[in-house]
């Protein structure tokens, strides 16, 4: 994990793992779930990580006003805003008002997740989400670094 940490850091990222707060310790942050939030001591896992970033995923604006303030979450990852492969137990795709509803919710940053490609990022951005999670068009890509490069200046585009 540290030699990782490291080469994420040399190109200018930050290292968050999913769902492993012991691993979180060797990384920038964490991303929750909302079972693994709910398997947990929310002041006690902020406590623990101390200024490590923390996200939790959230489907809905209940379960965005739901997020315990013990926790002190950095963002909110949405979704999924499109049909997904990536991960089986996703849910349905919510949709761009979805992350809308979210994020009108919140004051937390929006992370959209879910089926997000270059071609659809526009309509990701006008969803309120100031940040876009990718795996698939990005993992997929004859060239993912230069895909991440044109996803970042369509990003930037809007």
């Amino acid at each position: 994990m540290r030699l990782i940490g490291e080469r994420v850091h040399a190109a200018g990222g930050i290292l968050l793992v999913n769902d492993d707060p012991a691993g979180a310790l060797l990384a920038d942050g964490l991303h929750l779930g909302q079972d693994d939030l709910a398997a947990c001591d929310p002041a006690e896992l902020r406590a623990r990580l101390g200024d490590r970033i923390i996200g939790l995923s959230c489907g809905t604006p209940a379960e965005a006003r739901a997020v315990p303030a013990a926790l002190r979450a950095d963002y909110l990852g949405v979704g999924p805003i499109f049909a997904t492969g990536s991960k089986a137990d996703a849910g349905g795709p919510i949709g761009v008002s979805g992350v809308r509803a979210v994020a009108a919710t919140t004051a937390l940053p929006v992370a959209a997740i879910g089926g997000i490609t270059r071609a659809n990022l526009g309509r990701v951005r006008e969803s309120g989400a100031v940040m876009a999670a990718m795996i698939s068009s990005l993992a997929n890509a004859a060239d993912p670094a230069a895909e991440a490069r044109a996803c970042i200046a369509a990003w930037n585009a809007r």
